[in-house]
């Protein structure tokens, strides 16, 4: 998919796709406009993990208006993992950055992203999201719910850290990182690649930075809005955060944060929860549910690695502050 007799683009796109040409138009379409400044170029790489619908069609009805390289690959093997890896592949820009199919960026996204890297000197920028219900519903009683949407739009700009880690739905990456600690790699039975993508960056001292004047915004179809999509959502949720914690304190200072947060579940979390039922409107009992099932998917999760004798990095990488510092002093600025 490469021609060498064109110069590369500054940045690359990477947007994966499976049977979602609907939304995916207006994703593409707003990626085609976006403001440039003259400041830099960039091409849009189209992953296609194996489509049946019209999603060939859509893309090329996109390319054939748009000024912007359009590239597209086919992934044969199904998952995000594999979609974005084929992506990065193919991706000639310096700068990598991720979008997702079911979202629409705001005119100046990618600006304010490469902005943001090159003023901070930072090799990871991450921006705001915010939730669009263009088929009615919304969720302005469920923060939980909106949560685990991925919104950030109440976060002031900060440097990320490990509680609060950028989305590949609105990141961007200098290629360098990819160099240094590798692509994306795929957990057992379980989402949340790009949390273990930071987290391993964070472990080899790369900062990475929140802006949110990078805006884009993420679709919520009808049909998502439902309980069983939302707690799904939690349970993965709880089980990283599980994985996460146990990685940063080891097993027994664990163990303290595990009772913390048992008390937590089931003295807080599942009695409002459980008054929700009878009190709330309908999506704030999605909300307390949601929120009880995040506490109750740690405590499992937690458990099984306390009982289990293991100490998961869920980074990948162990190491400790003074070779986090070293390795930060290492790395290549952005160019």
């Amino acid at each position: 998919m490469r021609d060498g007799s064109i110069s590369a683009p500054d940045l690359s796109v990477i947007v994966c796709t499976y049977n979602r040409s609907s939304p995916l138009l207006a994703a593409l379409e707003s990626l085609a406009a976006q403001v440039t400044g003259a400041r830099f170029s960039y091409e849009i790489v189209i992953v296609d993990n194996g489509s049946t619908d019209n999603t060939t069609e859509v893309i090329g009805t996109v390319a054939r208006g748009s000024a912007q390289s359009i590239v597209t690959a086919i992934e044969p093997v199904r998952g995000i993992v594999a979609a974005r890896n084929r992506g990065l592949a193919v991706a000639r820009g310096r700068w990598i950055a991720f979008f997702d199919d079911d979202q629409v960026a705001s005119p100046e996204w990618l600006a304010q992203l490469l902005g943001a890297a090159e003023s901070r000197g930072v090799l990871c920028v991450g921006g705001s999201v915010r939730l669009c219900f263009p088929n009615g519903g919304n969720l302005d009683d469920a923060p939980t719910c909106r949560m685990l949407l991925s919104e950030s739009v109440s976060q002031p700009a900060r440097f990320y850290d490990r509680r609060f880690a950028p989305s590949t739905g609105n990141m961007l990456v200098h290629t360098n990182v990819f160099a240094r600690i590798g692509h994306f790699r795929a957990l057992a039975a379980e989402r949340g690649e790009d949390t273990d993508l930071y987290h391993r960056m964070r472990a080899m001292g790369i900062d990475a930075w929140y802006e949110p004047s990078a805006v884009i915004y993420h679709v919520i179809r009808r049909e998502r809005l439902r309980p069983a999509y939302f707690l799904d959502l939690a349970e993965n949720i709880g089980r990283g955060l599980a994985r996460l914690e146990i990685g940063h304190y080891g097993r027994w200072r664990f163990l303290f944060v595990w009772w913390l947060r048992f008390g937590q579940t089931f003295f807080v979390r599942l009695p409002r929860s459980w008054w929700l039922k009878w009190t709330g409107s309908e999506t704030q009992i999605w909300d307390g549910a949601s929120r009880a099932r995040i506490g109750t998917s740690f405590l499992r999760e937690g458990l099984t690695q306390i009982l289990c004798g293991n100490r998961v990095e869920p980074n990948g990488v162990a190491i400790d502050r003074g070779a986090r510092e070293m390795a930060r002093k290492r790395m290549v600025p952005p160019t």
